[in-house]
């Protein structure tokens, strides 16, 4: 079987349709011989803005010297962008090889009950954290696929775990309401976490999971300040101060939308150095300077102006519309 044979099938399990909850997820991965156990990790959830904030976080792990993985999903071109580490997407080769060893366990779950066959999204996050285990990395930033308490990727305990501005998606997944959404979205704060979240009117329900949990909580807005000091389309600077002292970075990544992306990347980053990870400074500042996410608000062309942006609901065609 060759690299697009193996993606054709990988795809196939599409067909499956999305099945929220941990059991499958957890079957397969013990399979596997449970590759996530262990994996240090900054875990990213909410509405819009998790991709940012994992990228941005990314880029100072790797600044900072750390082995990086790097999961996020949907990917913009190829699919191999989903599961990266340092910066560099898994290779066709090692995804057909991660892909051919995750069959024996998924045979063997499909033989015992059809109705317990893994989705494409356990599968995939599956060989991310075989991946990330045999890279042998350091820390990752992880994002949800969907949701948080139900979401494969709920498996981690994450040393910090971010809920980003949420609004609603997935409505008939997750529930009607902003708050149902982000009880669904909190479930990935742990009693192990340290939490970041933003000011939303779904603060109240974030709060709550945190108290409940004894996790400690930094909020962007309130506990954290961030704002814009300058822009052109070159990229904006912005300024962030909070308990941890005063940073001024210049993100290449443009719209107003990033300015809360990078309060909550930086607050996660000052939180992840409570549990003992050197992060310097100087790595949130080249690191956030060197973040690279394309086709979020990105210019394409000058004269004419172009810009291109993967707006994908209400809450981000909103960002969207008031962008600059």
């Amino acid at each position: 079987m060759d690299y697009a044979a193996a993606l054709e099938q990988l795809y196939g399990l599409e067909r499956f349709g999305i099945k929220l909850g941990l059991e499958n997820v957890r079957t397969l991965l013990a399979l596997v011989g449970n590759p996530h156990e262990g994996l240090k990790a900054v875990h990213v959830t909410g509405t819009n803005g998790k991709g940012s904030v994992c990228a941005y976080v990314a880029s100072v792990l790797q600044k900072a010297g750390y082995r990086t993985g790097l999961y996020t999903s949907p990917h913009l071109v190829r699919f191999n962008e989903r599961i990266q580490v340092d910066g560099v997407p898994v290779s066709d080769e090692d995804l057909l090889r991660l892909w051919n060893g995750i069959q024996p366990a998924m045979k063997q779950m499909d033989g015992e009950r059809a109705v317990n066959r893994p989705t494409f999204f356990e599968v995939t996050t599956a060989m991310a954290f075989e991946y990330f285990r045999e890279k042998a990395i350091d820390v990752a930033a992880i994002e949800v696929g969907m949701g948080g308490r139900f979401d494969a990727t709920n498996v981690i305990e994450g040393r910090v775990a971010v809920v980003a501005r949420v609004g609603l998606e997935h409505t008939e997944h997750l529930g009607r309401t902003v708050d149902r959404i982000a009880r669904e979205k909190a479930g990935i704060i742990k009693p192990t976490s340290r939490a970041v979240t933003v000011v939303q009117d779904a603060l109240p329900v974030i709060e709550s999971r945190c108290r409940e949990l004894g996790a400690p909580l930094a909020v962007v807005g309130r506990d954290v300040t961030v704002e814009r000091i300058s822009q052109d389309l070159s990229g904006q600077r912005v300024r962030v101060w909070g308990a941890f002292g005063e940073l001024e970075v210049t993100t290449p990544l443009l719209g107003s939308f990033q300015v809360e992306n990078v309060g909550l990347a930086i607050a996660a980053l000052t939180e992840l150095r409570k549990t003992g990870s050197e992060v310097p400074d100087s790595a949130i500042v080249s690191g956030i300077a060197a973040t690279r996410w394309p086709a979020r608000f990105q210019k394409v062309r000058t004269d004419p102006l172009v810009m291109v942006d993967g707006a994908h609901n209400g809450p981000a065609a909103a960002a969207l519309a008031s962008a600059y």
